[in-house]
């Protein structure tokens, strides 16, 4: 029985990662009409001036970098809605009412995750450090006597799962889908 759940959880998986893509195609187009000459200059200055020698320089270059920061916040967003979904079909997990944080789940202990696409750049987990310590307050004082375990769920790359000196845990690519998953073959489904 539990191999034809966690086949069929496996299959609602990709429907949503499928439809999850599309979205996100859409939403690309979306911004791609709605943007303005005046929105686009503002990307302009990440290029230097020296490698521009014709407005179409300048309006290709402003494009790029518009569209790069514009993915990533959509990729971004995707990944975390994908890790909800996951953790709602393995653990009835939900999405955090804590703010910045994206994901609770009860699985051994309870866990509450601040979920990223990539590896965090070093001021970023001074932040998250705090919001995380805050958050554990939080949920202790809602549900007395239990174990919560804050987690920065990184959905991608190779490093380590460790435990901050901060207090809370790292967990990166791989490792990071199967706590979520409980599944170790989550990360090569195709």
């Amino acid at each position: 029985m539990k191999g034809r759940k966690l086949y069929d959880s496996l299959n609602l998986v990709q429907e949503y990662a499928s439809k999850g893509i599309i979205h996100f195609y859409q939403q690309r187009m979306k911004l791609l009409q709605e943007i303005t000459l005046s929105r686009l200059l503002g990307f302009c200055l990440f290029r230097p001036a020296h490698t521009i020698s014709l407005a179409g320089d300048v309006v290709e270059g402003s494009l790029d970098a518009f569209l790069c920061s514009s993915e990533e916040k959509l990729f971004e967003a995707f990944l975390k809605d994908l890790a909800v979904f996951v953790a709602a079909r393995s653990f009835n997990g939900c999405r955090s009412t804590t703010p910045g944080f994206d994901l609770e789940f009860q699985g051994k202990d309870a866990y509450i995750v601040s979920v990223i696409s990539g590896l965090a750049c070093s001021s970023q987990h001074k932040k998250l450090a705090q919001d995380l310590g805050d958050a554990v307050i939080r949920v202790k004082q809602a549900r007395t006597g239990l174990n919560v375990q804050p987690v920065l769920g990184i959905c991608y790359g190779k490093t380590r799962t460790n435990y901050m000196k901060a207090g809370y845990l790292k967990i990166v690519g791989q490792n990071f889908w199967y706590l979520i998953s409980e599944n170790q073959e989550f990360w090569t489904l195709e």
